[in-house]
């Protein structure tokens, strides 16, 4: 990539990050006095979006610099998932319990919170410890390790994302709009 389009790139995914963190801090004032499990309260959220807001712009020096690098990518791409998870709560627990029937999509929303941070978790981790420093595997041998990390992602984000009913805090219960019964099917063998 040359320089100039890493660098509007770069600047799409910084202000992405900033509008999806700052409606998610809108959502989250408008949800203070809405009791829910799962909710952790001002101080940890404003933490929680500084962290998110330091991994995208990491990344989008990183990327800036050695944009030939997957590290800085992985990065910013984990802090805009992160951003759109927190956004994707915010807005679900103001729309299906601080204020109920005010805004549509509510459980879309719960949906998209639920399944959107599993690469947080679970890839970009195992991705950046395989892929440090320079953006390749040390060696051939690790191609298995990588693939296994990103088919375990996959499956678990299909997992979660097809589950006919949310069970994560703070949308426990909440019917999923995109669920599927899958309790007489072979896949209900691994599920849980």
């Amino acid at each position: 990539m040359r320089s100039r389009s890493v660098w509007l790139l770069r600047a799409a995914i910084w202000l992405l990050a900033a509008t999806l963190i700052a409606a998610g801090i809108l959502f989250g004032l408008l949800n203070r006095n809405a009791e829910v499990a799962g909710e952790w309260g001002p101080v940890p959220n404003t933490l929680l979006v500084l962290v998110i807001f330091s991994f995208v712009t990491l990344g989008g020096l990183v990327s800036y610099r050695r944009p030939g690098n997957a590290v800085g990518w992985i990065i910013a791409v984990m802090g805009i998932l992160l951003a759109l998870s927190g956004f994707a709560q915010s807005y679900g627990v103001y729309a299906l319990y601080a204020a109920p029937d005010s805004l549509p999509g509510g459980e879309v929303m719960a949906w998209l919170s639920a399944w959107t941070i599993i690469p947080c978790l679970f890839a970009a981790p195992a991705l950046l410890f395989l892929l440090f420093p320079d953006g390749h595997l040390i060696s051939r041998r690790w191609l298995v390790v990588f693939w296994l990390v990103i088919a375990a992602t996959c499956v678990t984000m299909l997992s979660t994302a097809l589950d006919p009913v949310l069970s994560d805090a703070p949308f426990e219960g909440v019917v999923n709009p995109f669920g599927v019964d899958t309790s007489h099917t072979p896949f209900a063998l691994i599920s849980p």
